[in-house]
């Protein structure tokens, strides 16, 4: 099974809006796997498959790390916000496209319901808050062409930038 590479922004592909999943067939499913594989392997709690520049609607979460009662891996793919709580929390999030910068501060909603297609192509519906529709909502983001530092100041946006391109130049990462 293959293990992606992960992208490293600043990279123009994770900007880009992934497309729909037209059927979730074999070739699906085994892309599934080597995504997860790949997670896994990067110690990540998330992972969307533009991450790793592949364009299509599909990510993986894992928030065991954070709720250690919730060690379901969930399979996401065409995923549909169907509602948004006015409530919010501000909270750090990490990013494996962002290696060397830490946690950054994000608001979002507290509460949110998804519909999604699972692993079998299965239409879902799920209520999630706190630490999950947070990762929900961060793996979406990259969906959407949204990156975390999206979510913050031009400011620290740019100092941001600035560090990752000084880390790939240093590390020979394109």
């Amino acid at each position: 099974m293959t293990v992606f590479k992960v992208l490293i922004a600043p990279d123009p592909k994770l900007h880009e809006i992934a497309k729909p999943v037209e059927k979730v067939d074999k070739s699906i499913q085994k892309f599934v796997d080597e995504l997860e594989k790949t997670m896994r392997s990067y110690n990540g709690a998330g992972i969307a498959a533009t991450q790793v520049g592949v364009s299509k609607r599909i990510f993986l979460m894992d928030i065991s790390s954070y709720e250690p009662d919730k060690t379901d891996l969930y399979v996401i793919i065409n995923p549909e916000i169907t509602y948004r709580s006015e409530e919010t929390w501000i909270a750090t999030e990490g990013c494996l496209s962002f290696p060397i910068i830490g946690r950054v501060p994000v608001e979002r909603p507290d509460n949110i319901t998804m519909t999604y297609l699972d692993y079998n192509g299965e239409k879902q519906k799920i209520h999630a808050s706190t630490w999950l529709a947070r990762g929900f909502l961060h793996e979406l983001d990259h969906l959407n062409g949204v990156t975390m530092i999206d979510h913050v100041s031009k400011l620290k946006q740019n100092f941001y930038i600035r560090k990752l391109q000084k880390y790939k130049k240093l590390n020979s990462i394109t």
